[in-house]
């Protein structure tokens, strides 16, 4: 869990790591995670038409691309998850589609 945190704070400035740490806990607690909903409940004093164009902004950021950002934290926990001289294969699927 260390890992996560030291990777994500180097990617992210302080307001966008605090902002994704909100993002995770609202989308773990909502049903539907849309837009509009996570806009809805995120606990920022703006308006919720505000709220909806922060969160547009923040995840068009290039630095929340999944080369960057997620890319290394997936090698990092196959390296250390799956034994070096393992003769076992290893299948990895990632689904992008929405």
């Amino acid at each position: 869990m260390q890992f996560y945190h030291e990777h994500l704070e180097k990617q992210l400035d302080r307001a966008q790591f605090l902002m994704l740490l909100l993002l995770i806990n609202i989308i773990q607690a909502e049903k539907k995670v849309r837009l509009e909903t996570i806009a809805r409940v995120l606990p920022i004093g703006i308006t919720c038409k505000g709220r909806r164009r922060k969160l547009q902004r923040f995840l068009d950021l290039p630095s929340l691309m999944i080369s960057s950002l997620l890319w290394p934290i997936i090698s990092y926990w196959l390296d250390n998850s799956v034994p070096k001289k393992s003769k076992l294969k290893l299948y990895l699927a990632i689904d992008r589609s929405q």
